[in-house]
Order: structure tokens, then C-alpha cells, then sequence
């Protein structure tokens, strides 16, 4: 994550290119794709001869209207778009949906572009609410389908942590309100300057989702790295500094331990 004033340089000076690779014979599946970004990206798949997009929400009427907007505006034919449920607040939605995955007779490319932030304290499925969507179910998910996509894959080549348990903290209600006020983002989440700069420095829904769609072209020397402006760029500042390696160890330990928890055996997909 560059600093802000490098973000901002970033955000005025670059300009994303319009994804152009073709899709063709693809399917692809986006989460959160009724709105914003993964709607945005969707239509990216759709314009570039995607053969099976599947838009995966929580509101199915959202959805839909999501489709139909997306076929009015790239003229695809009515059986590329299909509309599933997916409730990532819900464990067993996400091993539902995984399952459906699983029937399908190819998957190419998966994005998890769905998340949440909410100004207040709640749980889904015993857990907080955004670590619960965020970073369970997604993970869930991926570890769940990951067997899918690599066998497709071949088939049709083409901050200082707080000592103890990292999510128990995260999980804990008492420190929810503390984490928002120690934090850099919240304290410039104020509706206001939240609008002012969004008005002089945000990209497009549109722009926003060109470097998802321009993920799903790229080759095996990009997997596992961090992708901004459509390039591969290295970690910055805490995420690279001292005692970084440690804490994600400790972080996957933890998570790896929470999966299993949701899905026995599940961890072994990675």
C-alpha cells in the first residue's frame, strides 16, 4: 500500500488501459458483482466474449437487475449472464455455492471482489461482521473451488500484532470502538472529507475494475503477487518491514485453524 501522498500522485497521473484480451470459451464468476467494481469488471467480461459469467450476490433481485443492465449495454446473448446466490455472512451459503461451482464443466477464473464495512459492531455466523465476509468466507471460498480451478487449469490451458490469538482480538467487541479511533482511515472517514476526496481523486467504478478483468489474463509469473494500476508491484512500508514475515505466519497459522474449524480438510486444498 503506497503512502497517501504517492496515492494521490498515483490516482491524478495513471491511467488504467482498457482491457482488450479476449475471454472466449471462459467462465468466469465474480462475487459482489450487482454494484460497483465487480458489476464494473463484469461487464468487462462480457464485452470481451466471456462464455459463461456467473454474477454471484447476496440479492438475486439485485442480480438480476444487475444482467439485465450489463446484456442492454453489451448486447449478449440472454444464456452468458447467470445470476446465484452467494451470502458470504453465512458459512454454509459459501459451501453451497462452492458445491454448484464444483458441478460446472469448467471454471477459469474466480474473483472474490466481494466485501463489507460497517460503522458498527455485528456478527455473522459467531464471528464479526467483516472479518467474518472479509477474510473467512473468502478464503473459504477460494480454499473450496481452488481444486476446481487448478484442475481446469491444466485440463484447458490457455501495526505491532497484539500478542495471543490475532482474529480473537479482531473478533472482540470491546476493542471494536478502539480500532476505530487508532486508526489512520477512520479519522479521515468523516463524511465530508470522505466526499472531497472522492471528488477530486476517485476513479470510476469503471476505471476501478480494469485491473481485476486485466488480472484474469495475466500468466503464472503474476500469481501470488500484489497488483495495482495493472502492474505487479512490490509491498510497501508496514506490510514489507521488520517482523512483517512473522506476523503473516502467524496470521495463516491462525486462519489455516479457523477453516478446518468451518470445513475439515479443506485447508489441504491450498
Amino acid at each position: 500500500m503506497p503512502s497517501f501522498p504517492k496515492f494521490i500522485y498515483q490516482q491524478l497521473t495513471i491511467n488504467l488501459p482498457v482491457p482488450s484480451a479476449s475471454y472466449a470459451g471462459k467462465t468466469v464468476i465474480i462475487t459482489g458483482s450487482n454494484t460497483g467494481l465487480g458489476k464494473e469488471a463484469a461487464r468487462h467480461f462480457a464485452r470481451l466474449g466471456a462464455s459463461t459469467l456467473i454474477l454471484a450476490v447476496r440479492s438475486v433481485e439485485k442480480g438480476n437487475a444487475a444482467k439485465a443492465d450489463i446484456e442492454a449495454s453489451t448486447k449478449v446473448g440472454p444464456d452468458v449472464i447467470q445470476v446465484w446466490e452467494l451470502d458470504l455472512g453465512k458459512y454454509d451459503s459459501v459451501k453451497a455455492f462452492a458445491a454448484r461451482v464444483n458441478e460446472l464443466p469448467r471454471v477459469d477464473i474466480l474473483i472474490e471482489n466481494a466485501g463489507i464495512a460497517t460503522g458498527k459492531y455485528t456478527k455473522f455466523d459467531g464471528g464479526e461482521s467483516t472479518i467474518t465476509v472479509n477474510v473467512f468466507s473468502t478464503f473459504l471460498l477460494a480454499a473450496l473451488v481452488l481444486p476446481k480451478l487448478k484442475f481446469d487449469g491444466g485440463e484447458f490451458p490457455e501495526r505491532k500484532a497484539p500478542d495471543g490469538k490475532i482474529f480473537d482480538a479482531l473478533n472482540d467487541e470491546s476493542k471494536w470502538d478502539k480500532a476505530k479511533e487508532d486508526s489512520e482511515l477512520a479519522r479521515e472517514s468523516d463524511s465530508w472529507s470522505l466526499d472531497l476526496l472522492k471528488k477530486l481523486v476517485a476513479r470510476t467504478t469503471e476505471q476501478g475494475s480494469r485491473t481485476l478483468v486485466h488480472a484474469g489474463s495475466q500468466g503464472a509469473d503474476t500469481h501470488g503477487k500484489y497488483l495495482s494500476h495493472c502492474k505487479v508491484h512490490a509491498t510497501e512500508g508496514w506490510a514489507a518491514g521488520a517482523g512483517s514475515k512473522e506476523l503473516q505466519g502467524r496470521v495463516w497459522k491462525e486462519l489455516t485453524e479457523r477453516l478446518e474449524a468451518i470445513q475439515l480438510g479443506v485447508t489441504s486444498n491450498f
